[in-house]
């Protein structure tokens, strides 16, 4: 098999800074990225890609499929270009079509089968999510305006304390002031 990869693209995967993420569909890169693995691919210059090398590629438009090089062909079809030939390291043989450099999405750095399932609970279920979300903000401004934990307020009431506390400072020293006066009479 080919490790088919899921992008949500129908015009190829899309990149954000050279990397594009995939989840792997199938079982033919099983004992190195395992079936439901995020895969994290970064555009690379073809000229750098080596054989070991775990490479994404384009099949058509719409099906990436990320397999292991296993040989370099320096001018494929007499085009000057490079073209790979790649294998699945679950499968038997290889793929049967060599992988013009053209076809390179990028070299994978980075995979993860916990990614992959946390990706895809996303992917399943974000409306859900974002509703709770939601509830979880109003559920908060909610006890906030209940319990009074507002900053404003808080601070509100600080600067009345201490009003309060100055103007019984000059209370008291007012009448301190004044007993003394008529004490001296």
């Amino acid at each position: 098999g080919v490790a088919v990869i899921a992008n949500g693209s129908s015009q190829g995967p899309r990149s954000f800074a050279g990397f594009t993420a995939q989840t792997v569909l199938t079982s033919s890169m099983e004992s190195v990225i395992p079936k439901g693995s995020l895969v994290i691919s970064l555009s690379t210059d073809p000229d750098t890609l080596q054989i070991g090398d775990d490479i994404t590629f384009m099949t058509n438009e719409t099906t990436t499929v990320t397999h292991r090089i296993i040989g370099i062909i320096e001018n494929y079809a007499d085009t000057g270009q490079r073209a790979f030939q790649t294998q699945g390291v679950m499968n038997d043989s290889p793929d049967s079509q060599p992988v013009p450099a053209v076809n390179v999405v990028g070299k994978v750095v980075f995979h993860s089968l916990t990614a992959g399932k946390i990706a895809a609970f996303l992917e399943s279920y974000w409306p859900l999510l974002l509703f709770f979300i939601v509830i979880l903000a109003v559920l908060t401004r909610v006890l906030k305006y209940i319990y009074g934990k507002d900053g404003k307020k808080d601070k509100d009431k600080d600067k009345k304390n201490k009003n309060i506390k100055i103007n019984e400072k000059i209370i008291w020293n007012r009448r301190s002031n004044c007993k003394q006066k008529l004490k001296k009479k």
